[in-house]
């Protein structure tokens, strides 16, 4: 996986109707996002064994410190740009649009298709 340091995000907030099924996912799937954080923790550093576990636990016990903790965890490990006060907003004002925005990006980057779902990983096409 290339990193590049400090690099803009190639996905904007609201880009998530590029993958729809995903924002439904956080929409309509309780602990959606949660889920979507753990795989995106796993995918991003595969490595570490307890990513995905502590990116569900982090967004499940503390909801939307816990997604400030994972989206900043993620932008570092993607070398994204990261700003603190945009990751406070986006977690607390529109959670199912920046965790699609963080799927994206991490299946773009780390597997080059943003148009990957939940489904592919369920069955394992991730």
């Amino acid at each position: 996986m290339e990193i590049k340091d400090n690099s803009d995000w190639e996905f904007k907030l609201f880009d998530c109707a590029k993958n729809p099924l995903m924002c439904a996912w956080v929409l309509c799937v309780p602990c959606g996002g949660d889920c979507m954080q753990a795989v995106t923790a796993k995918v991003s550093d595969p490595r570490n064994r307890n990513a995905a576990c502590v990116a569900c636990l982090c967004s499940f016990t503390l909801f939307c410190y816990g997604g400030v903790f994972n989206r900043h965890r993620l932008s570092k490990k993607l070398g994204l740009k990261d700003n603190i006060f945009f990751n406070i907003l986006t977690a607390a004002c529109c959670e199912s649009c920046g965790n699609t925005q963080e799927w994206m990006e991490t299946m773009k980057r780390v597997k080059g298709n943003h148009e990957l779902t939940i489904v592919d990983y369920i069955q394992g096409k991730i």
